[in-house]
């Protein structure tokens, strides 16, 4: 091939560009301080760099955002719980201090009074929020724990489920028509001391009390206002005060038990009241029978002592009730959060399922934890409804000290029969015997209620710090990641500026030499050999 000195001129001018070239990209790598500026300089560093830094930006959302997220809401929930803790301690003192047989109807009436403070603390932490989404309502962070106001707006058909475990028994004094005696028919009333009588009456306690009445006189469900019982998922034979009763519904339980079981409501207030009737019907009971009363003004399902053995002596008995309620009051503990149950508002029935709302925040590749605490685990309804018990305890004391203090000033006084004073006196005396003997073990269950309470809250505390320690060994790891994944992105992509440089000055000094080289081919050409 013929070589002429118009292709040895082009050739020289196409290397001198291309080392011209290599100048302009070491020049580029050492100002940018990366490899490449475009995908076409080296695709597979490009491959590369895209996938480390979707994994890099991955394990910064995770650790700037996901993990710091979780590690508020966690902070946040510890805080209320050691509220929490700190305050069933002070409610445990105060039932301990409440327990003594010393004390006065206004000693215990100082210390119910710090009692129901404390409760509306307990409930009140419930409430707590962060960055207004409230932090034991599982999903539903934009709906308090509690009513806020006083409605009657919402009823409510609520479904409480129970074992056996939850039967639990309370001591009803019989006082007769003591509360009612007064200067002007003491002479006519028949009570006696023999007609105080004191008993326990096995029962299941209910969320809720103030409950909605039953209207009709209906011997089913049908009605929609009437409560429904079910044992073993067998819905009981319900009869409506007034109706005639139905069948009842036979149960064979576990230990081969069976039973005739009715269901019926008696108000606490008709007379006789339904505590009198669950007495009658324990004392009448046939062996084969069985009876639950619905109180829905103290929000109670009263269990006759043959439901109750046959409940105790088969394992896996379980019992359901259904009910009512439209009655709110500004601090009660909203049932959606607990509760399978049915909203009516409006006319608009609103069902909620009941099932437990964990919130889980992804903290890692394919990895989620929960960050939530229910309030189901911590807010139990028992510790509102121990402190109202409490409260009733203490004024049915109180109203019959008040009886005592009217026939004591009776005593002596030619104006009254004084054998009749005297016989009401004594039964008086005795009805306050047992109520102060009632409202004493009132309070020393509840020490027993809120170390139970106290243990819940604990767990709770725990299973939170678990949680907590759980989050700082994924953060540690995040940050070790984040850490190495920097260094693979600038070790991909980063430039070695003092290799560059080399590169360059190699390129420079290479160049100046084929300039020089250049300089003098293009000096000759065919005219200087002829």
């Amino acid at each position: 091939m013929r070589i002429t000195t118009q292709i040895m001129q082009n050739n020289s001018l196409s290397n001198l560009n291309s080392n011209k070239i290599l100048q302009d990209n070491l020049n580029t790598q050492i100002t940018t301080q990366k490899k490449i500026t475009r995908p076409s300089d080296d695709p597979v560093i490009a491959i590369r760099a895209l996938r480390l830094r979707t994994n890099l930006s991955e394990i910064t959302q995770y650790l700037g955002k996901n993990v710091e997220d979780a590690e508020s809401w966690v902070s946040a929930t510890e805080d209320a719980l050691k509220n929490v803790s700190s305050v069933l301690e002070d409610m445990y003192k105060q039932c301990e201090s409440g327990s003594s047989k010393s004390l006065n109807s206004e000693n215990r009436a100082a210390i119910l009074e710090q009692l129901k403070g404390l409760r509306d603390e307990v409930y009140s932490t419930g409430d707590a929020d962060l960055a207004n989404r409230t932090l034991f309502t599982g999903y539903r962070t934009d709906t308090k724990l509690r009513f806020q106001e006083n409605t009657t707006d919402d009823t409510y058909r609520i479904t409480e489920n129970f074992t056996a475990d939850s039967l639990s028994s309370m001591t009803y004094v019989n006082m007769a028509d003591l509360a009612d005696i007064n200067t002007g028919n003491y002479d006519t009333s028949t009570t006696t001391e023999n007609d105080i009588t004191t008993n326990a009456i096995a029962r299941i306690r209910l969320a809720y009390d103030s409950l909605d009445a039953v209207t009709g006189t209906t011997t089913n469900t049908a009605d929609g206002s009437a409560p429904s019982l079910s044992i073993n998922g067998i819905p009981i034979a319900y009869t409506a005060t007034g109706a005639t009763p139905g069948t009842p519904t036979e149960i064979t339980f576990a230990n081969g038990t069976t039973l005739k079981l009715n269901f019926t409501t008696v108000s606490s207030g008709a007379s006789p009241s339904a505590y009198d009737t669950m007495n009658t019907t324990n004392a009448g009971e046939a062996a084969d029978e069985g009876t639950a009363i619905y109180v829905p003004e103290t929000g109670e399902i009263l269990i006759s002592n043959n439901l109750k053995t046959a409940m105790q002596n088969s394992k896996g008995t379980t019992l359901s009730a259904d009910y009512n309620k439209s009655d709110w009051e500004s601090g009660d503990l909203r049932p959606e959060h607990y509760f399978k149950c049915t909203e009516n508002k409006n006319g608009k029935d609103i069902a909620y399922s009941g099932e437990e709302q964990y919130m889980e925040y992804d903290v890692g590749y394919n990895q989620t934890m929960r960050v939530n605490t229910l309030a189901s685990e911590v807010f139990s309804h028992d510790i509102g409804r121990i402190v109202d018990e409490l409260m009733q305890a203490s004024q049915d004391v109180v109203d019959i000290e008040a009886t005592i203090t009217k026939l004591t000033a009776m005593v002596d006084d030619s104006n009254y029969d004084q054998t009749e004073v005297k016989e009401k006196l004594a039964a008086a005396e005795k009805a306050q015997t047992y109520l102060k003997d009632k409202e004493q073990k009132l309070y020393a269950s509840g020490m027993t209620s809120m170390q139970d309470h106290m243990s819940q809250t604990n767990l709770a505390t725990t299973n939170l710090g678990n949680r907590d320690a759980r989050l700082a060994l994924i953060k540690t790891r995040l940050t070790s990641q984040q850490t190495n994944f920097k260094g693979l992105v600038t070790e991909n992509e980063g430039a070695d500026v003092t290799e560059v440089a080399v590169q360059l000055k190699s390129a420079s000094t290479a160049y100046d030499a084929a300039l020089l080289a250049t300089s003098k081919i293009v000096q000759n050409s065919l005219m200087n050999y002829i």
